[in-house]
């Protein structure tokens, strides 16, 4: 009897793991694109990150990336791109913003903290995200009606990580008025936010 008590229980068990991990795949078939969550791990394998809507990864989407503002750099001549993320979506398509991106890459030329941390902007202090250390400065440039806010971020791993987050605004005053919004700082700070939920996730392998 005892031996048929625990066989039943056991069996009872299983069957429930296995309803359990039933429902949980098919509530992860019914999420949509934009609740799903990618992962991208470069192809030196030296960091990844995960991402989702609207974010989009330029490498598997290359054609949408051309020509976007604010475009995929590090703000360095020399640094070198690994991935980089657009954002994508039509809620601020009647307001005047342009633009945003998230670049990784590396800085070659950079050999030692020193000069990794010589960012352009002002320097905001070193910050602790997903364990890693960064320098940070932000700045911002102004040109042909445009103004990007940049978001520099730079650790030192061996070798010059770097991650900037670029927001690219129009100039309100010169577009015909009524015809838009007005992308205000509340917008900026959600836009801002979901960059740097890219950069939550961030992990770097060591060498």
């Amino acid at each position: 009897m005892r031996n048929f008590l625990v066989q039943n229980t056991f069996q009872a068990a299983c069957l429930m793991l296995m309803s359990c991990l039933l429902i949980l795949k098919e509530a992860a078939a019914l999420k949509t694109p934009q609740e799903r969550l990618h992962e991208f791990t470069s192809r030196n394998h030296s960091f990844s990150f995960q991402y989702s809507y609207p974010l989009v990864l330029c490498e598997k989407d290359g054609a949408s990336c051309r020509g976007y503002v604010p475009p995929c750099d590090l703000g360095e001549e020399s640094g070198t791109i690994l991935a980089c993320l657009i954002y994508r979506s039509k809620t601020y398509s009647k307001y005047n913003f342009r633009g945003a991106t998230v670049s990784f890459g590396v800085l070659p030329d950079a050999k030692n903290e020193t000069d990794c941390f010589n960012m352009p902007g002002t320097q905001t202090g070193i910050k602790r995200i997903n364990g890693i250390m960064f320098q940070s400065s932000e700045d911002t440039d102004h040109a042909a009606g445009t103004y990007v806010d940049h978001y520099y971020y730079r650790t030192f791993n061996d070798q010059c990580y770097a991650a900037d987050l670029d927001i690219a605004i129009v100039n309100f005053g010169n577009l015909e008025p009524g015809k838009v919004k007005r992308f205000g700082s509340l917008d900026e700070e959600k836009v801002h936010r979901k960059l740097r939920q890219v950069l939550d996730t961030l992990v770097i392998y060591h060498r």
